[in-house]
């Protein structure tokens, strides 16, 4: 390594007044203002130097993309006085993965800022435009009484004969001026308002907005082209010299090369003066960034020094990997992969051909109950979907218990589960303390999840503020969070009444949903969304749930779409929980999510509301003519669209399973942009085998659609608990960064984790009871319709104490106190 590099990576972590450059480069972009964007340039331009030498340096050290974002994790959670301890090479190997990928990200907020700016700019000058318009036509309007008194007097007969040419125009002028008449016979001929030029006005009375918020990211970030012959990038390069001149014109000469690249109509526009070959500046620095925002979203225009924006041949594995598998799809359990194009496809299209005939046949001789066929007084043939709702999930079985506190209950189930040890130490070595009590633990655990910090805990209880305040740093952080969420999972997992709660016998039945949350503090990934947070910004907490028990979750932004995000989830579940079957709402449902998750062997089985509508647009194996029954095919499936992308296809599975990047980047790109357009083509294709077999699915089978609603109504039932958590104190994330705002959200689900384990453990001894009296089955059929999500015999608020003693809670009692509960209510069903 160079010494000038060890340099720079030495003086990252040194302490220089109280400041370190790490503590700088680590803050997250908090908004997308001129001061945000600013100081985001300026801190890329810093590690410009080192992340060059990184894209060399790295490949020779074998790490992968994961590898190197670990690394870059620890820096991110590591004081640098600790980091300046290690020894150097380690030093240097830490400091240089987090320059590197911190560059990646700061360039990707920089992308992300310039595509919001430019989208607000365009929708601004659409509404300028449309304005002006509205005014124009105004205007117009007031002139129609002096329009109709100069057609009268046109019409009308003089009897004067001296009356001159010139003095005839002149009265009438005097009626009505030369350019109201013009104004006037353009709007009636249509051609009144020429809107596009209306925008270019807006766009040149934004210069000092192009300034402050997008020359800067242009003149920092590094583009490419998916072609080598690409227009853009010669108007990118083109204006980026320019403005590394310093010229301040309000004209630029276009060379010929240049102008070459502008269609005449569009050129046209950008002109004042059609004779010259000069153009206003602005309009031309504005008409760059619109054909590059147009590009950048269609996947065509990319970055690959950024982390989402760059091409997707760098996010996918190389192609060579594809020879390879067999052996990977046997190492990772998934052996479909390697057959997706081959016999599964086969399998599929003979499953959508047998979903057809039984979803016809059964409509047609009846046996479908829950379709309604109606013939309205046109002749005109219309259905819907019926099906009788069960009683709800029994929500007040806990009522009666004695209130004990939730900090009790939370502490049941780290006792009772051992997951103290767990909590690990930031730092491998050099600490004097290993493992803290469990009652530090446990207030670091509540004052995150709760939302008011350590500081206030440490009012509201027994437990001592410095000493919170360092347990709070050291075994606060994500992948203890996760691993102890795990161990609660496994031990629900592993209790017999889990399975009374399976929706399909022996089956386990998933949930994705986002709910959405107000953030005190602005972060890139906080957005306003006027239906939820009103004038305020925030996030979206995407939650995994099994049998009531959230197996998994992530923040991301409400801006995000959460079908992207689903199969990250499902893949990332470190549980020992198997998942057949994922559900969701219309929101879990995008391009790819069916054939993608069903290459990983679950079965997506979103709720849709409009099937209806869906049906309108289902395919077939075979000619839509060939098909006889009530339900018509749309179109036939493109098989052969499909087999000709096979390499690629089995390409783009090996990296979602291999992890080259984050699968909610490559599902994103893939599902929405217009690129790949080969190969998102066939993947669409494919999922609309297994979209149109599920949708015949919901038409023919009312139990299938009576499990999704159920399914749904239990994450609604654990959004509700989670809502409950948060707003013991306000409601809102108070992270000051994504870090920050993870970490409360994993403690948050590490306490409602443990409510639900609390509640399925007081439960599972009264269903082992039941059995003993009324059999397996039956005691199935009681305890499946109480729900473990329950919080109203907890109390959360008020003053904790907290002891390392045994908690004073007769488990026995409360066991014996829900069995009469539980028979009072069999004794009211039976009468």
């Amino acid at each position: 390594m160079p010494d000038n590099i060890q340099a720079k990576l030495e003086a990252l972590i040194k302490n220089d007044d109280g400041l370190t450059q790490l503590n700088v480069m680590r803050y997250d972009q908090k908004d997308f203002k001129y001061y945000s964007i600013r100081d985001e340039v300026k801190k890329a331009h810093s590690l410009s130097e080192l992340y060059i030498f990184g894209k060399t340096f790295i490949p020779e050290l074998s790490l992968s993309t994961n590898a190197v974002r670990y690394y870059a994790s620890l820096v991110e959670q590591y004081t640098a006085a600790w980091l300046r301890k290690l020894n150097k090479p380690q030093q240097w190997l830490y400091v240089l993965c987090f320059a590197f990928y911190r560059h990646q990200v700061f360039i990707n907020n920089l992308i992300t800022s310039f595509m919001i700016h430019v989208k607000l700019l365009m929708d601004e000058g659409a509404d300028y435009a449309k304005i002006k318009e509205e005014e124009h036509n105004k205007n117009i309007k007031t002139e129609f009484p002096s329009l109709a008194q100069f057609l009268t007097w046109f019409s009308s007969e003089t009897t004067d004969t001296d009356f001159s040419s010139q003095a005839f125009q002149q009265e009438g002028f005097d009626i009505m001026a030369r350019e109201k008449q013009l104004e006037m016979a353009h709007y009636i001929s249509g051609q009144s308002f020429d809107k596009e030029d209306v925008k270019w006005d807006f766009y040149e009375k934004s210069s000092r907005l192009l300034a402050l918020y997008l020359r800067p990211i242009l003149l920092e970030v590094t583009f490419g082209y998916y072609k080598p012959n690409g227009k853009i990038l010669p108007l990118i390069e083109f204006l980026r010299q320019h403005y590394l001149k310093n010229d301040d014109k309000k004209t630029i000469v276009l060379p010929d090369e240049i102008r070459n690249l502008i269609f005449k109509r569009e050129l046209k526009e950008l002109k004042f003066n059609p004779e010259t070959c000069e153009v206003p500046t602005t309009r031309f620095e504005f008409y760059v960034y619109k054909k590059m925002y147009h590009h950048l979203d269609r996947g065509r225009l990319f970055c690959n020094d950024s982390v989402s924006y760059c091409d997707l041949e760098v996010d996918l594995v190389s192609d060579e990997l594809v020879d390879q598998a067999i052996e990977i799809a046997e190492k990772f359990g998934y052996k479909k992969i390697p057959l997706y194009c081959d016999e599964r496809l086969d399998e599929a299209l003979l499953e959508l051909d047998r979903a057809w005939q039984r979803t016809n046949d059964n409509i047609e001789n009846g046996e479908n109950k829950g379709i309604t066929i109606e013939t309205n007084k046109q002749g005109l043939v219309t259905w819907k979907l019926t099906y009788t709702t069960e009683k709800p999930q029994e929500s007040k079985f806990f009522s009666e218990l004695p209130q004990i506190d939730v900090a009790d209950a939370v502490r049941i189930m780290g006792d009772k589960t051992n997951f103290w040890p767990i909590f690990t130490h930031l730092k491998a070595r050099y600490v004097k303390c290993h493992q803290p009590d469990p009652s530090a633990l446990l207030g670091c655990v509540l004052s995150n999840a709760f939302g008011f910090g350590t500081e206030h805990m440490a009012e509201i209880s027994n437990l001592n503020y410095n000493h919170l305040r360092e347990v709070d740093n050291d075994f606060m952080h994500i992948e203890n969070l996760c691993n102890v969420n795990d161990v609660v999972s496994n031990f629900m997992y592993g209790l017999p009444v889990i399975n009374t709660w399976d929706l399909i016998e022996n089956e386990k039945i998933a949930d994705g949903d986002g709910q959405k949350y107000e953030t005190r503090f602005q972060t890139v990934q906080s957005r306003y969304s006027s239906k939820y947070f009103g004038l305020y910004k925030g996030i979206s907490v995407y939650t995994l749930t099994v049998n009531h028990i959230p197996v998994n979750a992530k923040n991301i932004s409400p801006s995000d779409y959460e079908g992207h995000h689903l199969f990250d989830l499902l893949f990332n579940n470190k549980t020992d929980i198997r998942i057949d079957h994922v559900t969701g709402d219309g929101h879990s449902v995008n391009q790819i999510n069916f054939m993608a998750l069903d290459a990983i062997d679950i079965n997506f089985i979103p709720n849709i509301n409009n099937i209806y509508s869906e049906a309108e647009k289902l395919y077939s194996t075979e000619d839509p003519e060939s098909y006889i029954g009530f339900l018509k095919p749309y179109k036939k499936i493109n098989k052969t669209l499909i087999q000709s992308q096979k390499r690629q296809i089995i390409r783009v599975l090996l990296s979602l399973i291999l992890q080259e990047n984050t699968q909610a980047v490559i599902v994103r790109k893939l599902s929405s942009h217009k690129r790949y357009c080969r190969l998102s083509a066939a993947l669409w294709e494919y999922n609309k085998i297994f979209k149109s077999m599920h949708v015949l699915n919901l038409i023919n089978d009312v139990t299938l659609r009576k499990v999704l609603k159920q399914s749904r109504n239990r994450t609604e039932s654990y959004h509700q608990l989670q809502r409950t958590i948060r707003k013991v104190h306000s409601g809102v994330f108070v992270g000051k960064t994504i870090v920050n705002n993870a970490v409360n959200m994993h403690a948050s689900r590490l306490v409602a984790n443990c409510i639900i384990a609390y509640n399925a453990m007081l439960l599972n001894a009264v269903y082992l009871r039941l059995v003993k009296r009324v059999g397996e089955e039956k005691a199935k059929k009681i305890i499946g319709r109480i729900s473990p999500v329950a919080w109203q015999h907890l109390i959360f608020t008020g003053r904790y104490r907290f002891t390392n003693g045994q908690i004073g809670i007769d488990f026995e009692q409360f066991v014996e106190m829900l069995e009469q509960k539980l028979e009072s209510i069999m004794d009211k069903q039976e009468d």
